[in-house]
């Protein structure tokens, strides 16, 4: 394939110069495009170029040949304007490229072309190398390729054979080319290609542009070095008197600064002269660009001299690479980050993973991404944070192993990740010496406090990190101001623009620290003691939020803390402190509950199997647990769960418990059709009405419009759903708000009042949606559901059951399944033949079993019958019959 890529010399000045006359001008500068394009059986690539340029394909490079030629003809003999006389620049060039999406291109034959072009000036047509041997015997009549020699193109990589391509109806002489070899500089030949960086290197430049010192800053291994050379690559000709590097990362004598310097410029000592000011002399009239890489270890001798050359020098721009910001003022700092991670939905494609595939296939040539290997690519990138260096040190594993084995042997990523290349700097040779190199520049304060920051898991807040980072001789006042010099250092990260700034670790960061941390006799577990503390005062402090008005506000926090809720609970089994887990996951228990219920139990069982805790405590935690197990379809341990945890509650003199200890005893004497479910209830309404309490309130009111709508009394049901959605507006929790709307909606469909139940249905969702409560979104979208089927549309009927079934199944919400499925039942039963509707009925049956939901199990039997008899199973219809019977045989009335 070969591309041609081009643009307009001097386009900004035009469009400064003549804006509305150049709207005209482009307009037909593309059509121009398209025409020559298709009439040389080119294609031109969507949504690539940027400003007045343009990308095309070719699949001979005679075409293309052919198609420059012809073009430039066109735009010589246009009629533009009176002012503007456009002068195009094109370049030529042929390989192999990736294609990203249909009609669009990516890789390093497109990167080198636009390299290429950027030597040109207007109206000149460069051709590659590898063009110019596919063409040399194929060139349009009258054109020939004069050779312009080698030329070292701006992606710093291999000189590339430069020829210019001539006819008699084009310009033939021109200036020389804009190559690195025009201008003086040291920048060194890189022997690997620059991948990605697209962003950092329009953000970097920008800020060049603007201001005369500029820091880059990152972790160690993050590229900074990289971008800082490609940046001044692509800066030479604002530069005209030089740009030149200056690698700081061998010198250990703050002394020989000023020497480095000199050395690196070509200047040299002047004798009774000081360094300093011979080079402020040198550059006192120059426009020249300093790269002073690696200085984080000689802070104080860079910003000396930074600040006296800036001062005295008004043509010197300054670019400095550093793992914090060097602290001179006018300084503008550039964080880089790590390279791009692939999306949890996408393919794979990103530049962490690039850089994977481009640097293995050095070292396996026949390395390419495939379906195979893509997911252990994805899965080291992520892991290693997008680090350039790791990822690098990564794929030279390729040589012997497999991407999935080194997937596998990340756990030990120092021990794998080594052996980096001879030539390289000692602390680029492996990852854990990268590290080394940062950590040594610590103070002994900043040490322990990155090492006590090992214990979080995924973010932290500052509040979080005052308790866990103080002792010994850090009080919590410091941290603030420690946590900030890390950050500096760029070993660790700030997250969001939320309210409230949070932090992280990198995974690579937090392996090196956790081993420090270990190190320490006792001083691992006195930060997870620490850690452990702070989150149960925390669920404390959330308890009572989760149920009122701030729900939203603190599910969000404890969003963010998820993985620190875990770590917490994993200690607190880990170190024997049951109780200190039971007091977390009770606290927190309506935050599990959106989601987690599985997880919740399964944390929850080591602490409720020993019997920890105080009568209350455990009476409230069996509550919960029964609640959950319910969810789950776990009936058998809902039972004595609820039991138990009534009979603690009895015994302690307590009202609000008491009435959450009835409410819950209610539901369960409800699924199995007691005749106490009603008294059970009502006496708990009674005593937590009188007690202000809203959210069992709230919870038995729904129970006794359950009751109302097993009856068939859906007017009364209607009554109670409308006492509980008072309660829940009352208490401004949208979760209650959402899970009352979901039982007025059943309500009023079941009194056919079809458009009422169908807008309160929408709000639900929307309610819900606030809070990603999942069960009544899912139970509400089923009755959508049938709300559709009770309309005849049977396929959005589907289509919401459906809905409804991806929502609940992820998280095993049993109700949410078996609701799901019996609508979607009724409406397969309508759509085709009887028998399509069997297995929908079987599962919803085993989930409706599973939760003890005698009514909804009789009713779904009773379904499955009338299914049989239309099949011709009378037989089978009769026992069904006969079932569901069985199961009502005592009702609550």
């Amino acid at each position: 394939m070969t591309f041609v890529l081009a643009d307009v010399e001097g386009s900004t000045r035009l469009w400064e110069a003549h804006p509305e006359a150049m709207k005209s001008v482009v307009g037909r500068l593309n059509a121009v495009i398209d025409e020559t394009v298709d009439a040389h059986s080119g294609v031109r690539p969507v949504e690539q170029g940027e400003g007045d340029s343009f990308v095309a394909a070719f699949s001979r490079a005679s075409d293309a040949v052919s198609f420059a030629v012809d073009f430039q003809r066109r735009i010589a003999s246009e009629p533009w304007p009176d002012g503007i006389d456009l002068a195009v620049r094109i370049a030529l060039h042929s390989g192999e490229p990736h294609l990203r999406d249909e009609g669009n291109y990516m890789g390093e034959v497109l990167n080198r072309c636009a390299r290429l072009r950027a030597l040109a000036h207007g109206g000149q047509v460069l051709v590659s190398g590898a063009t110019a041997d596919l063409v040399i015997d194929h060139l349009p009549d009258g054109a020939f390729l004069k050779d312009l020699g080698l030329h070292r193109l701006r992606d710093l990589t291999r000189a590339e054979r430069v020829g210019q391509l001539c006819h008699p109806d084009l310009t033939a002489t021109f200036p020389p080319l804009r190559s690195l070899d025009r201008l003086p500089n040291n920048l060194p030949l890189q022997l690997t290609t620059f991948v990605g960086r697209g962003d950092e290197m329009i953000g970097s430049a920008r800020l060049l542009a603007a201001n005369r010192m500029v820091t880059l800053t990152g972790a160690g291994g993050a590229g900074k070095t990289r971008l800082a050379v490609q940046l001044a690559a692509e800066r030479l000709e604002d530069h005209p008197d030089g740009v030149w590097l200056v690698d700081l990362a061998p010198v250990s004598d703050a002394a020989r600064v000023a020497a480095v310097v000199a050395g690196a410029m070509g200047v040299s000592e002047v004798p009774s002269e000081a360094l300093a000011d011979t080079l402020v002399r040198e550059l006192r009239d120059a426009r020249v660009l300093v790269v002073l890489d690696n200085c984080e270890h000689l802070l104080d001798a860079c910003v000396g001299l930074t600040e006296r050359l800036l001062r005295s020098c008004p043509g010197l721009t300054i670019l400095a690479t550093s793992r914090e910001p060097l602290g001179v003022e006018g300084e503008a700092s550039y964080r880089v980050p790590s390279l791009g991670l692939p999306a949890d939905d996408g393919d794979g494609s990103c530049e962490s993973v690039e850089l994977f595939v481009d640097r293995a296939a050095l070292v396996r040539p026949t390395f390419t991404l495939t379906h195979d290997n893509a997911s252990a690519v994805v899965e080291i990138c992520r892991r290693l944070d997008g680090i350039p260096l790791a990822i690098e040190l990564a794929a030279a594993r390729c040589r012997a192993l497999a991407p999935a084995q080194i997937a596998t042997q990340l756990s030990d990523r120092f021990g794998l990740l080594a052996g980096g290349r001879r030539a390289a700097l000692p602390r680029q040779r492996t990852l854990e010496a990268s590290v080394d190199w940062s950590y040594e520049l610590l103070t002994d304060d900043e040490r322990s406090v990155l090492s006590r920051l090992a214990v979080f898991a995924g973010g932290f807040s500052l509040e979080a990190a005052e308790v866990v980072c103080s002792g010994d001789s850090i009080e919590a006042w410091r941290v603030v101001d420690l946590l900030t010099s890390l950050v500096d250092k760029s070993l660790v990260q700030v997250e969001g623009d939320g309210p409230a700034t949070r932090f992280r670790l990198l995974e690579t960061i937090r392996h090196y620290a956790r081993a420090k941390l270990i190190a320490v006799d006792g001083e691992a577990a006195a930060a997870r003691d620490r850690h452990l503390g702070f989150f149960v005062a925390l669920g404390e402090r959330a308890r009572v939020a989760l149920v009122g008005r701030d729900m939203v506000a603190w599910l969000s926090r404890l969003d963010d803390e998820i993985d620190n809720l875990r770590a917490a609970h994993d200690w607190a089994d880990e170190s024997g402190r049951l109780e200190a887990s039971l007091e977390l996951g009770e606290s927190l228990w309506v935050f599990w509950q959106r989601r987690y219920f599985g997880e919740w139990l399964e944390r929850m069982r080591p602490a409720l199997t020993a019997g920890v805790g105080d009568q209350p405590l455990r009476a409230r935690a069996l509550l919960a647990a029964a609640w959950m197990s319910w969810n789950v379809g776990d009936f058998d341990s809902a039972v004595p769960a609820a039991e138990e945890g009534s009979r603690i509650a009895a015994e302690v003199d307590d009202g609000p418990l008491l009435g959450h200890a009835l409410d819950v005893l209610g539901w369960q004497a409800l699924s199995l059709l007691e005749e106490r479910a009603d008294a059970l209830l009502e006496q708990a309404v009674e005593l937590l009405r009188a007690a202000g309490e809203h959210w069992f309130l709230a919870d038995a009111l729904w129970g006794l419009a359950a009751i109302a709508i097993y009856r068939g009394e859906h007017s009364t049901a209607c009554g109670w759903a409308i006492d509980a959605l008072a309660v829940s507006r009352e208490s401004g929790n949208p979760m209650l708000v959402a899970r009352s709307l979901m039982f007025l909606v059943i309500a009023r469909a079941n009194l056919g009042q079809f458009a009422d139940a169908e807008r309160l249905a929408l709000e639900a969702i929307d309610t819900a949606a606030l809070v990603q409560d999942e069960l009544p979104l899912a139970v509400t979208q089923a009755w959508l559901g049938w709300l559709a089927l009770a309309r005849g549309d049977i396929a959005t009927g589907l289509a919401l059951c459906d809905e409804a079934l991806a929502l609940s199944r992820p998280h095993n919400l049993a109700f949410g399944i078996a609701m799901a499925l019996w609508t979607r039942a009724r409406g397969e039963y309508r759509s085709s033949s009887p028998g399509a509707a069997v297995p929908s009925l079987e599962e919803a049956e085993v989930y409706l079993a599973a939760m003890g939901q005698a009514w909804a199990l009789a009713c779904c039997k009773a379904m499955a019958a009338e299914v049989a008899l239309a099949r011709g199973e009378t037989e089978n219809a009769g026992r069904l019959v006969d079932e569901g019977l069985a199961l009502v045989g005592s009702s609550p009335s």
